[in-house]
């Protein structure tokens, strides 16, 4: 157990008290220089770590992992932290991740991020895993309510993500300039000002077997090349996929019960859809595109268990789709 014995005034933003600072894995000109490259594996098993209140300028995250490819972290807790900049939870930069099995709940990052800070996890010039992963109730103030992958190139596989948000574009994830793979993942219940649960930019992404539902809204792409199959995304409140200027391809995908379910937003699209489910069918194509709509099915998907209305006003996660 990594904690505080005193948390009085912890609550307060605007003073160190009630916090520690964090453990920090650093192997660059701020830490060690270098000197760790032939260290064995570290590994942070089976911790809580809480109450963690970095410090404006100097630590990042409750967590830190700086130019360090030795690192693992596994069923550990990481809840009720505050972070100024740069993530709630864990932060890692130019660094190789393996993230397994964790819950990652209740964390803040509160200021204006210039690293682009995740409620839970932020990724900067990364690669790796980030598997099993419970991530909850996490806020950031701006970019990514759960996690921001920025020029990164993650394995995302077989994680909730709930309940999190954010102030402007993605209450989930936030990926931008990254090559992520992003593999049968829920997404519930997550708020963003943005509208959507996840948002690629200028990004290379495949999004496979994921479930998501009962967000803000549901999937963006903006300036990406993007690879969507096997997907469920039904009950956002906003739209289920918002596209723009995106080579967009989608493959056995369900997408049904959005106010909007595919809006194509601008005439510099490229699009391929095959196979999938769409409300209204073609007509729930909405917008400008070009490219190839084959075998397109409408009607009722014959949920085993919705959610009774659309909206994260419904707990996605007690639903069957």
């Amino acid at each position: 157990l990594f904690t505080m014995h005193d948390t009085t005034g912890f609550g307060n933003t605007h003073s160190p008290a009630g916090g520690w600072k964090g453990i920090r894995f650093d192997n660059g000109t701020g830490g060690m220089n270098g000197e760790m490259h032939d260290n064995m594996e570290s590994i942070l098993r089976q911790c809580i770590i809480e109450y963690v209140k970095t410090e404006e300028g100097i630590h990042r995250a409750p967590v830190e992992q700086n130019f360090f490819n030795g690192l693992t972290i596994t069923n550990c807790t990481i809840r009720n932290n505050i972070s100024y900049r740069g993530s709630g939870g864990i932060f890692a930069y130019r660094s190789s991740v393996n993230i397994r099995n964790n819950s990652i709940e209740n964390n803040k990052v509160i200021e204006d991020p210039p690293n682009w800070g995740g409620g839970a996890l932020t990724m900067y010039e990364c690669e790796g895993l980030i598997l099993g992963n419970m991530v909850s109730h996490n806020y950031a103030r701006e970019y990514g309510g759960g996690l921001v992958s920025r020029e990164s190139k993650l394995s995302i596989r077989d994680n909730v993500f709930s309940g999190n948000m954010t102030n402007t574009d993605a209450g989930a994830i936030y990926s931008w300039s990254s090559r992520d793979t992003m593999i049968n993942n829920i997404f519930s219940n997550n708020f963003s000002d943005g509208y959507f649960a996840v948002l690629v930019a200028s990004s290379r992404t495949v999004f496979i077997g994921n479930l998501v539902c009962n967000n803000s809204g549901g999937f963006r792409s903006l300036s990406s090349n993007l690879i969507m199959a096997n997907n469920t995304i039904v009950n956002n409140d906003l739209h289920g996929l918002n596209i723009s200027s995106t080579d967009f391809t989608m493959i056995n995908t369900i997408v049904h019960g959005n106010p909007v379910q595919v809006h194509l937003h601008n005439e510099f699209n490229s699009v391929s859809i095959t196979n999938s489910f769409i409300q209204d069918g073609i007509e729930g194509l909405f917008g400008l595109w070009q490219g190839e709509v084959n075998n397109i099915l409408s009607g009722d998907p014959h949920f085993s268990n919705p959610t009774d209305s659309l909206g994260i006003g419904f707990p996605g996660l007690e639903a069957d789709y």
